[in-house]
C-alpha cells in the first residue's frame, strides 16, 4: 500500500487538531491516534511546520477580533441612522428621538430595557423608556450615591451593578427601586454635555446577568 503524502495545509491541519486536543486533556499518544498519525510524525510534524501552524492561530486570532470591531462598527452606524433618520422626520419633536435613542442602546448592548432620564434639578426625571420593566411616567430619582444612576451623574462615570437587589449598603436607595420594579442587574452610562453630567441612560435585567 503507498504511503499517503499529506500537503502542507494538511499537515497544519492535523497539528491544529493534536493541538486542540492536547487543549482539551487528552494525552499526546490518544491525541496523535485520533488524528490518524504516530507520535513520531507529530514531533516532526511539529518541528517543521509548527511555527506556521502558530501563525495560522494567530491570524484566525485577528481575524476574529477584526469581524468582531467591524460588526460592533455596524451596529454603531445603524443607530446613529436610525436616530438621525427619526429626527429629520420629527424636527420639532424631542420625544421619539428619545425614544430612538433608548431602544438602539438597548439592542447595542445585548440588553431589553433601557430608560433614559434626565436632570431635573436635584432629581433625575424619566424622559424615555423601552422595555418591559415599569418605569412610571414622571419618575423622579434623587441624585444620590445610593442610587447607580445618582452615582453616574456625581462621578461622570458608568456605573456597573451584577445584583442590585443585594447592595443594601452600597446603593441602599437603588436597591429600595429595583426591589419594587423587579430588576437586578443594573449599567447606569451618564449622558455629557461639556463635561456636565446632563442624564443617564440606564440598562436594566431581572436576572442577576452582568453586563
Amino acid at each position: 500500500m503507498p504511503k499517503k503524502v499529506f500537503t502542507p495545509l494538511q499537515i497544519v491541519n492535523k497539528l491544529r487538531q493534536i493541538e486542540r486536543l492536547i487543549a482539551s486533556g487528552k494525552a499526546v499518544s490518544r491525541a496523535c491516534k485520533q488524528a490518524g498519525i504516530t507520535e513520531q510524525v507529530y514531533r516532526r510534524w511539529r518541528k517543521d511546520y509548527g511555527g506556521l501552524a502558530k501563525r495560522l492561530n494567530e491570524l484566525e486570532r485577528k481575524l476574529e477580533v477584526r469581524n468582531r470591531d467591524l460588526g460592533e462598527s455596524l451596529e454603531q452606524q445603524t443607530a446613529t441612522a436610525e436616530i438621525l433618520s427619526v429626527i429629520s422626520t420629527s424636527p420639532t419633536d424631542l420625544q421619539p428621538v428619545l425614544d430612538t435613542v433608548v431602544t438602539s442602546a438597548a439592542r447595542f448592548c445585548g440588553a431589553y430595557d433601557a430608560t433614559m432620564f434626565h436632570l431635573d434639578g436635584g432629581s433625575l426625571r424619566l424622559a424615555a423608556h423601552h422595555g418591559p420593566i415599569p418605569s412610571p411616567l414622571g419618575l423622579l430619582m434623587p441624585v444620590v450615591r445610593g442610587i447607580p444612576s445618582g452615582r453616574a451623574v456625581l462621578e461622570r462615570q458608568a456605573v456597573h451593578v451584577p445584583d442590585l437587589q443585594a447592595e443594601a449598603e452600597e446603593f441602599p436607595e437603588g436597591r429600595a427601586f429595583a426591589q419594587e420594579f423587579g430588576f437586578r442587574t443594573t449599567l447606569s452610562v451618564p449622558l455629557l454635555r461639556e463635561g456636565a453630567a446632563i442624564g443617564t441612560i440606564l440598562l436594566r435585567r431581572v436576572e442577576v446577568t452582568p453586563f
